[in-house]
């Protein structure tokens, strides 16, 4: 009954492993079934170990075969029916103790749960106990030995709505008043936490950076707006309810810093090039402002799609309306016994009651470190005489290919109105029949998009989906992979795109149904007899460390705006393409 998980490095959890849940969830609702008067007044223990998401969840996976997602949130509600229906009193599952020797292991934490309505609101409680407490429970009812267990069940709902404070503190600006620089964290923790570490660890820094420039008595240009969000943990409430209530105020907020993590010391920062020679000078007395943590500026010069719902934390509000958000750099790893270095183990507290203020105290020299440089960040952009420009740091409308060839990270945007067909039979090589469900909510592959709180854990490597056959005028791949031959087709018409010519370097076309090409150089001749679909728009510079033999390691279809998200590429759309071709 475990959670199957969901698809990490581009790989998606085994469709047997699926099956595997989804019979044993069936033959349970059998066992209930046939025998209501066993399970009447008592509570249940149901196999599997919790990896912190509720019985009835609601995270999904999509399968290597395309076919819908696997929702936890349609498979477990029949079992937990039957058990109503039965008289049980309610479910307890085993889960992995925290450990900080233990990271690799799911910790006995809370990530998932919800009520679906006021009608439908949940009346089997849904206990997760320590593995050996669970054992021993276990080894006792087998041996129909009585078990008496004590729980504080909290569970009371009110009818809504709950009012939530922001707290907002502002230091006007002397010359630009009206543009603001955001510093948000949120004050809110997750059910039983206390929200020592998620997210003490994230606005105290930012709230002692405000100090810090208001005791300076500096005066800034632009305003320098304090946050502290509320209600991040019930949906980024806070942030998208302070956004909501400024209209308009998105276009006047020039970048926003968001902190939402375990207690680190900020190393660095990782921004669009655009910004770097601005940031050069902002940075400049963070070179050595401690030489454990010399900062260090990194670039990212491949745009993001602005995100279309929520996501991880409050930053991801404030870049559903466009506006530009920093990602620092960080390290948590700090001297431990016998000389070893520690590094902080976010799983040991993320939304569990391991959340202490106490896990914080031995990384206060990280957090003053923070501090110090959210506040010349800050101060730094806020005095800046032209705010910093936005042109490269999202997406604009549009269908996007983020490639992987080899190490080198190329995006190109695709013309799917003036090469639909083409476009389309591109987009089903690379996704297969899982095409079009991923619409809309997908990043790119590669560094991630900019201002979030970071990765919280690695993941295999996806198996290559092709290889770059050769350089002749052009980096020429084939795509040979499951996704594909599943959608493969013969011969495609070839009509040429008007609206690209083989002009400039870096032009995407389709040369065969399953091989594509990138230009290295002017190529008129292929204006006549290939099928432009798109152009290079970041990486160019790295198409001449590309080599023959080098793996195509992912290709990511990006969809931005109603247009590029309405562009269906299934069976029945490509098929009514192919006929109006032929």
């Amino acid at each position: 009954f475990s959670i199957a998980g969901r698809a990490t490095g581009g790989v998606p959890v085994p469709k047997e492993n699926v099956e595997k849940k989804r019979a044993a969830v069936q033959a349970a609702i059998g066992e209930v079934n046939a025998n209501k008067a066993a399970f009447k007044g008592k509570w249940v223990l149901i196999p599997g170990a919790s990896s912190g998401f509720a019985r009835d969840g609601r995270r999904g996976t999509r399968l290597p075969d395309g076919s819908p997602e696997y929702l936890d949130a349609e498979m477990m509600p029949p079992l937990t029916k039957a058990l109503v229906d039965a008289g049980a009193l309610g479910t307890i599952q085993s889960s992995r103790p925290p450990s900080p020797a233990q990271d690799h292991q799911a910790p006995l934490s809370m990530l998932d749960g919800h009520a679906a309505s006021w009608d439908k609101l949940p009346v089997l409680p849904d206990i997760k106990l320590l593995d050996t407490q669970y054992d021993e429970i276990k080894a006792m009812a087998e041996k129909n030995q009585p078990v008496e267990l004590e729980f504080d069940i909290r569970n009371w709902f009110k009818m809504g709505p709950i009012k939530y404070h922001n707290v907002v503190a502002t230091l006007r600006g002397t010359t630009y008043p009206d543009e603001y620089i955001v510093i948000g964290g949120h004050f809110d923790a997750f059910s039983a936490a206390t929200g020592g570490v998620d997210d003490g660890s994230g606005f105290a820094p930012g709230m002692e950076a405000a100090r810090l420039i208001k005791a300076a008595g500096a005066r800034p240009k632009r305003s320098i707006v304090m946050v502290l969000f509320a209600a991040e943990e019930s949906g980024l409430l806070g942030s998208q309810g302070w956004l909501k209530k400024r209209p308009g105020i998105e276009s006047k907020v020039v970048m926003m810093i968001n902190r939402d993590g375990s207690p680190s010391a900020i190393t660095g920062a990782n921004v669009p090039g655009d910004w770097s020679a601005d940031f050069e000078k902002i940075a400049a007395p963070l070179a050595n402002l401690n030489p454990k943590w010399p900062f260090k500026l990194a670039q990212n010069n491949y745009p993001s799609p602005r995100p279309v719902t929520p996501g991880g934390s409050d930053h991801s509000s404030f870049q559903m309306l466009g506006v530009p958000t920093l990602s620092f750099t960080t390290t948590s790893v700090r001297p431990g016994p016998e000389g070893k270095d520690f590094n902080f183990q976010y799983a040991y507290v993320w939304h569990t009651l391991n959340d202490l203020y106490s896990e914080l105290v031995p990384f206060t020299e990280h957090q003053q470190h923070s501090a110090l440089v959210t506040a010349v960040v800050a101060y730094g952009v806020a005095n800046l005489d032209k705010p910093l420009p936005r042109a490269n740091v999202y997406l604009p409308d549009g269908l996007y290919a983020d490639m992987m060839i080899g190490t080198n990270r190329v995006m190109a945007s695709l013309d799917f109105v003036n090469a639909p067909l083409h476009t389309a039979n591109f987009v089903r090589i690379v996704e297969g029949k899982a095409a079009q469900a991923a619409a809309g909510r997908g990043g790119p592959a590669g560094p991630a998009a900019p201002g979030g709180p970071g990765g919280r854990g690695g993941a295999p490597a996806a198996p290559p989906i092709g290889k770059v056959l050769d350089l002749k005028g052009a980096i020429n791949g084939a795509i040979v992979s499951d996704a594909q031959k599943a959608v493969a087709v013969k011969s495609l018409p070839k009509r040429p795109n008007p609206a690209l010519k083989h002009d400039i370097v870096g032009i995407v076309g389709m040369s065969a149904p399953n091989a594509f090409y990138i230009t290295t150089q002017k190529q008129a001749s292929f204006d006549k007899k290939k099928v432009a679909i798109g152009k290079v728009i970041a990486g160019l510079g790295l198409l001449k460390d590309v080599k023959a033999g080098d793996e195509i390691r992912s290709i990511r279809i990006v969809r931005v705006g109603p247009a590029a998200r309405d562009f269906k590429t299934d069976d029945a759309a490509f098929g009514t393409m192919l006929t109006q071709k032929k």
